[in-house]
């Protein structure tokens, strides 16, 4: 009996051999050739733009703050519902966490210092009064071409909390539905 050949170390066998279909090479020589004509396709430079579209892009990105800014300031400054918290009745609820804080312990503790974080954080901000007029000025300077930009109608507006005078100033109205 013949003994079975081994393949020597030397010879690499088909298994070990890459296969690449013709099909598949033809893909990526598409592809890279694609590539290719779409960089420099009507002979126009990538990355290029004219000073005025840079103008108009930055115009946009300043009338987007003054709006995002004027909106933000609304939403956190707007009346909630229910009944009204005072300074004097949150001082009145930081004494009563001053109180239960001498008889607690554990949990109930760092209960009681959240609160307590929580209510001095709440009173600092019952203190603090808020001037909107600067960024309602920026809102009314910037709201009519962002609403135009954006196609953002005058029931939007209104649906997003801004009052009738403020878009009224902006020279939004209900025309521009």
């Amino acid at each position: 009996m013949a003994a079975a050949k081994r393949p020597s170390a030397s010879k690499p066998t088909n298994a070990t051999k890459p296969v690449r279909s013709t099909r598949a090479t033809k893909a990526v020589k598409s592809s890279k050739a694609t590539k290719a004509a779409k960089s420099t396709r009507a002979g126009a430079v990538r990355g290029t733009m004219t000073a005025a579209h840079k103008r108009a892009l930055a115009d946009g990105r300043e009338a987007a703050l003054h709006v995002r800014r004027y909106l933000d300031a609304l939403d956190t400054h707007r009346p909630r519902r229910g009944r009204q918290r005072t300074p004097a009745s949150v001082r009145k609820q930081l004494a009563d966490v001053e109180e239960q804080w001498t008889a607690a312990s554990g949990l109930k503790r760092v209960e009681l210092a959240q609160k307590r974080i929580d209510l001095k954080a709440a009173l600092a901000a019952l203190d603090t009064k808020v001037d909107l007029s600067d960024l309602r000025a920026g809102f009314v300077k910037h709201a009519r071409q962002y609403s135009r930009s954006k196609g953002i109608t005058y029931t939007a507006w209104r649906d997003a909390g801004v009052s009738p005078d403020d878009l009224r100033a902006a020279g939004i109205s209900r025309r521009d539905n």
